[in-house]
């Protein structure tokens, strides 16, 4: 590989050779802008194989070189002066020559390895031309508008209140024919009013008015025949570069409809045929931008802060780095595509409301914009969009997993809940008892979350661990569905982007499962030009999910011996039956239509009773527990002026005494214990043969 310097000149050109190790093979040489020089560059520089020329964008010198060397073959890389030359003062060299330069530019071909650009095609140089005199005729209209600024203030200067823009028809024509107040002594109010200044409109009674009462009252001191000259030669100069702007606007409507980026861009509100060419002219091929951001930075939008130290960081501002007329060019169609454009001023707001500089949301908007039409595909977002989702993925549901591995989200049916009649259990609680009573099915899907979401952490794995978790979200979607679990869209979210993960894979998985035919590797491109980036991030976000996956199970564990089934449990837990009951000295019978008599006290929660009633009613209390003074204190959560004290006994440790006063009543309690494990859900375990009386 070889990197060639051209420093150029108007008359003179230098070139210089680097080799693939930076070092100088051919001093600067010069040689001329004609045939010769020409010809003496070609032979020293010989194939056009592995060469990468780099030269600097100085005035139009550059423009013929670049065009044969590119039609020759060569990779030419045009560059921004300012940026060439902040690289070269990094060497702290004072001198500066055609010679330093061309080695200088070289060493940053070898060092930046900057892109070529392609030859524009006759259409886009065509547009970069008219562009330019188009601007070129602006700039000279703006010459004259300023110079008959000038002399109408010293000789009527109230009518360019009056008038307005002076570069308008209506102004030129009226200052054509009057150039100073006194000039208006000529005329009457119906002359003036008929006076035509273009082919359908007059002056107007109105406007003729006003300006001869102006003209009578006018401060201007200066009416002599070189005042009047000087205005009347410039209205008529402003007057032609109107009509050859208005001629050349028309050439350019014309090319831009013939030009399929151009009439793209036309279809932006906001953009009309002349930013349209301008931006084809200057930007050339724009999908050699990478990216908005690269776009950006070319035209010289992207914030710079001023930060150092301990000091606090300067307003924010833009570069300024970049193509300087394009940026100012791009501010106005801008402002008023933002006006106009409902996406536009939305992405724009979105910008400013991020804290971006006014005028960066405004040439950021438009770039992206640009971009985005002539863009066929987002390769490289799609890209990272799917290591996004990934990573978000595999911690999502490694989360989910490790709380049924360590059995968190579903601990086993309560004391409360095996009381509870089947037919009163909502489907939500019907599906946690069923999930809460088989610690098997809940290890069999929590790995099955936690591993399909590890495998997520690697590109390698990522198809198969994809592969697991659709089978394993597409049951968890069916049952929040099935149960009424209020999670419905946000499981429906996970397997969708399980299914985006599959979606680059899904002709091979089709080829592979089910047309039983040989499917080729899968080719991975690196996701950063560097290599060591390549290595090390994937490895952090690798280790980032297994940390993650520690943490998590960790957390679980510590959540079950909290919440779960190996959280403390009442001194008196249990089930505990009523075998009499007595209300003031009275024995209640266990009837069904008694509505005070209990049937059950249960113990779960170290800070919750439940008592239920022979209607199956269940009344639950906040408890608090004092086993020094035998005593239990109940108290009602939307109720907190009731309260009632017990006293508790145990004869024996299936048996258990209450006495105390309970709504106003003395009531006395004898209770006996009901062993859990007598309930089929919880002792039926697991057997291979089929038994009919426990099919129920």
């Amino acid at each position: 590989m070889r990197f060639v310097g051209i420093d150029i000149g108007s008359e003179k050109h230098f070139f210089a050779v680097l080799d693939s190790e930076g070092r100088v093979t051919k001093k600067a040489t010069p040689f001329g802008e004609d045939d010769a020089g020409y010809s003496k560059l070609r032979a020293a520089l010989g194939e056009p194989r592995d060469t990468l020329v780099a030269m600097e964008a100085t005035g139009h010198y550059w423009q013929n070189l670049f065009a044969l060397l590119v039609a020759t073959g060569f990779a030419v890389a045009v560059l921004n002066p300012l940026r060439t030359r902040r690289f070269m003062e990094v060497d702290l060299k004072r001198a500066k020559t055609d010679a330093i330069d061309a080695v200088g530019l070289a060493r940053f071909a070898y060092e930046k390895r900057p892109a070529s650009m392609a030859l524009p095609d006759e259409a886009s140089l065509e547009l970069r031309e008219l562009v330019r005199h188009r601007d070129r005729l602006v700039q000279d209209m703006g010459d004259r508008v300023r110079q008959l600024h000038r002399i109408l203030d010293l000789g009527f200067p109230e009518i360019t209140k009056l008038l307005g823009d002076l570069s308008g028809p209506l102004a030129t024509t009226i200052v054509l024919a009057f150039p100073t107040a006194r000039a208006f002594e000529k005329t009457n109010v119906s002359s003036l009013a008929a006076m035509k200044y273009d082919r359908t409109h007059t002056v107007g009674v109105e406007l003729a008015t006003k300006l001869l009462e102006m003209a009578k009252r006018s401060v201007g001191q200066h009416h002599g025949a070189a005042y009047q000259l000087q205005a009347r030669h410039a209205c008529e100069d402003i007057a032609v570069l109107r009509a050859r702007i208005r001629s050349l606007d028309e050439n350019l409507s014309a090319l831009v409809q013939k030009h399929e980026i151009a009439k793209l861009l036309t279809t932006i509100g906001g953009i009309g045929d002349t930013t349209a060419s301008r931006l084809v002219a200057e930007l050339g091929d724009i999908t050699r931008f990478e990216s908005a951001e690269a776009l950006a930075a070319y035209v010289g939008v992207v914030p710079s802060v001023r930060h150092s130290g301990k000091s606090t960081p300067s307003s924010q501002s833009i570069s300024r780095i970049g193509h300087a007329d394009l940026r100012a060019k791009l501010y106005m169609p801008t402002l008023a595509a933002t006006r106009y454009n409902p996406w536009l001023r939305a992405f724009y707001e979105r910008l400013c409301a991020k804290g971006k500089l006014p005028k960066v949301a405004l040439v950021a908007a438009i770039v992206w914009t640009i971009l985005d039409r002539k863009r066929p595909h987002y390769s490289r977002l799609f890209e990272w969009l799917h290591v996004y989702v990934r990573y978000v993925l595999a911690i999502t549901l490694i989360s989910y997993g490790t709380v049924k591995v360590i059995k968190t989200q579903f601990p086993a049916p309560t004391l409360d809940r095996l009381l509870q009649p089947y037919g009163d259990s909502s489907p939500m609680g019907l599906l946690w008892t069923f999930m809460g009573a088989s610690p098997a099915f809940n290890l069999f899907t929590g790995l099955g979350e936690t591993i399909g979401g590890l495998l997520l952490a690697w590109r390698r794995t990522t198809m198969l661990g994809a592969l697991i978790l659709v089978a394993v979200m597409s049951n968890v979607v069916v049952l929040n569905f099935s149960y009424d679990v209020p999670v419905k869209l946000y499981s429906s979210h996970l397997l969708l982007m399980t299914l985006f993960l599959l979606l680059p894979n899904i002709q091979r998985i089709l080829h592979f499962l089910v047309l039983n035919r040989a499917t080729a590797p899968v080719e991975r491109s690196p996701h950063f030009a560097n290599a060591k980036l390549n290595r090390w991030l994937p490895l952090l976000g690798s280790l980032l999910v297994v940390a993650s996956t520690v943490w998590q199970l960790y957390d679980a564990q510590q959540s079950r011996k909290q919440y779960g089934d190996l959280a403390p449990k009442s001194p008196l837990y249990g089930i505990w039956n009523v075998e009499e009951l007595e209300v003031d000295g009275a024995i209640q019978p266990p009837l069904l239509t008694n509505e005070t008599r209990w049937r059950r006290v249960v113990f779960d929660w170290p800070q919750r009773v439940a008592i239920q009633l022979m209607s199956d009613t269940r009344n639950w209390y906040q408890l608090k527990l004092e086993a020094e003074k035998k005593t239990l204190t109940l108290t009602k959560r939307d109720d907190p002026n009731w309260k009632a004290t017990l006293i508790y006994e145990r004869p024996a440790p299936d048996q258990l005494v209450l006495d105390g006063t309970l709504d106003g009543k003395k009531v006395r309690a004898r209770l006996q214990r009901k062993e859990s494990n007598q309930f089929l859900l919880v002792n039926r375990g697991f057997h291979w043969i089929n038994e009919s009386p426990f099919n129920r």
